[in-house]
């Protein structure tokens, strides 16, 4: 790594303590101020997701544009100061947050680091590196490493840093921070379950909230407006750092100690805010957790449900849809998917809708089959809809949850301008075994699609309705002569079978079929009367590839159909 021994010095103050005069042109403070707004949300989602998610390489591709465009207008190292809450470039602040529990700038100088420099050649690679480094220092203990020591171990090649013993080695006279400024208790944790210090805080503020089970304890704890405001501030510093375990406790702890109804719904309004915060960030994962703690606790029947109510607002779901947008090869068991299934039963419309969007489409039918029960009445009037995603999802979750009952509603689909919709409903109603619905079946028997025309003779002949025969004569005269494919025939065959197998059998005996199609279907089925009419109908035969035919027949394994064969081959002779 290149380091420079010497940095340049601030700016001093004048002589009345006035801000210097800025020496940054307009233009460039401008594009280093969006490289820094940029660089703080790309830090934010390389922290909640993996560094191969979408939003990250979306938010990696925003933050190397913003470089760009800083080297295109200067193409010289961006140097950068680091102070207590503030990121200056040439004595002008181009990031500040007085947060130091999320402040970037405060991460860096709590560990002595003073100044960074991006060079002209900064790469993504190199970057995301950097940008993880405020992702790990979480995850170390105090006295095992800091800031600098993890971006020393790095071995940055396009972004340089110095800290204090840099400055201090140069002979520069700077103002060392004092260690009193350092508050742990703000600081973010370094662990997964946070330090013994920020354990016993959470650990304090339960006994508290619910006391420690002493007999003396209070049966029911009274929050006053200081509890609530201290609880919503430690959900918005919380958020983003553990121990996020015992936040949720304290919640639980609330519910189960507490019985007054007002306090409650104060209690579950902070609740509501920080599940919308988590989706704003698409953290499904902890909201997940909240939602399903909160129902596996079983503390109030009703609670997850009208909780979600108020979180599921036009606004959230919006963000929701986005998300499913971008991130399209989810894997089932997605915590997305888990959270989706705690929406209340009057917003069920939004997730058909997102069936439609490509990659959710197998998810999110399981949990409308799930809720189907709930909405019968939506699910049925989808059935009428344009979008054929949206029709196939209701015909399967009705299919699901109550095939019998829904089979009058069903019927609705068929006439469907997608022929997927109708095959699909045309495959349901085929195992269906009244007879009541064959007037609305029978415009089937002439759709264009073969599959449709196939269920539908399926549906004639299980139900042995009167015209079916007739009905699958007709196909036959109009298709099997022409029809080159022994599957078609096969299942028209099977059809007449189950409608009158006498009959079924004098028609396979005609001469409407090719020997090749015959020997086809011999192979296929392993309905023994179908095989024999087969081979008596090539028997019956003069051709010579029917004679060639019948003499491999002789030797076939089913004795029926080989005694048959050797019987027509002796009258012959």
């Amino acid at each position: 790594m290149s380091m420079v021994t010497s940095p340049t010095a601030e700016v001093p103050a004048s002589n009345d303590g006035a801000k210097p005069a800025p020496t940054l042109p307009p233009e460039i403070l401008e594009v280093v101020r969006e490289v820094f707004q940029q660089l703080t949300v790309t830090e934010k989602n390389a922290r909640l997701f993996p560094p191969e998610n979408r939003v990250v390489r979306d938010s990696m591709r925003s933050l190397l544009g913003a470089f760009s465009d800083y080297f295109s207008k200067r193409w010289e190292p961006l140097r950068i100061r680091i102070t207590e809450s503030q990121l200056l470039c040439e004595s002008e602040p181009v990031y500040e947050s007085a947060d130091k529990g999320s402040s970037l700038a405060f991460r860096m100088y709590k560990d002595g680091l003073k100044e960074l420099r991006f060079l002209t050649e900064l790469g993504e690679e190199e970057l995301l590196s950097f940008l993880l480094t405020f992702k790990e220092i979480l995850e170390v203990d105090d006295d095992e490493d800091d800031f600098v020591t993890l971006l020393w171990e790095k071995d940055l090649d396009q972004i340089q840093f110095f800290a204090l013993d840099d400055f201090l080695s140069a002979g520069e006279s700077v103002e060392v921070p004092s260690t009193v400024c350092i508050d742990r208790k703000i600081s973010p944790p370094r662990g997964k379950r946070g330090t013994k210090e920020q354990q016993d805080q959470v650990q304090e503020l339960i006994d508290r909230v619910g006391g420690n089970g002493d007999a003396g304890a209070r049966p029911a704890f009274e929050l006053d407006e200081a509890d609530v405001a201290s609880i919503q501030q430690r959900i918005e510093s919380e958020i983003q750092k553990d121990p996020f375990d015992g936040f949720v406790e304290i919640v639980l702890e609330t519910i189960r100690r507490d019985t007054d109804e007002h306090r409650l719904a104060r209690v579950m309004g902070i609740v509501r805010n920080l599940l919308v915060s988590l989706v704003d960030r698409y953290d499904y994962a902890r909201a997940t957790e909240i939602l399903e703690r909160l129902s596996e606790a079983k503390l109030r029947p009703g609670l997850v449900s009208e909780t979600m109510k108020t979180v599921a607002q036009e606004e959230t779901l919006k963000k929701i849809e986005v998300y499913l947008r971008e991130e399209n090869e989810l894997p089932a068991d997605a915590t997305i998917y888990r959270f989706l299934r705690h929406l209340p039963s009057d917003r069920l419309e939004w997730l058909i809708e997102w069936v439609a969007i490509p990659g959710h489409e197998i998810p999110l039918i399981e949990i409308l089959a799930e809720r189907g029960t709930e909405r019968k009445d939506l699910f049925v009037e989808c059935l009428s809809r344009e979008n054929s995603r949206v029709v196939l999802c209701a015909i399967d979750v009705l299919a699901r949850v109550d095939f019998e009952g829904s089979v009058p509603e069903l019927v609705r689909a068929i006439e469907h301008p997608d022929p997927e919709v109708r095959r699909t409903v045309s495959a349901r109603l085929a195992h269906t075994n009244s007879g009541a619905f064959a007037g609305k079946l029978l415009p089937l028997l002439n759709d264009p699609d073969r599959k449709t025309q196939l269920q539908a003779v399926g549906y004639f002949a299980r139900n042995r309705h009167p015209q079916a025969f007739s009905l699958v004569q007709q196909l036959l005269a109009s298709q099997g002569g022409k029809n080159e494919d022994p599957k078609w025939l096969l299942a028209l065959m099977q059809a007449l079978l189950n409608s009158s197998t006498r009959e079924a059998i004098e028609y396979l005996e005609q001469k409407v079929f090719k020997t090749s199609i015959l020997s086809s279907l011999l192979k296929r089925t392993d309905n023994g009367h179908l095989r024999l009419a087969a081979t008596y109908a090539i028997g019956g035969r003069n051709d010579a590839e029917s004679l060639a035919y019948l003499e491999r027949l002789a030797k076939s394994r089913d004795p029926k159909v080989k005694a048959q064969a050797a019987f027509q081959l002796k009258n012959r002779k």
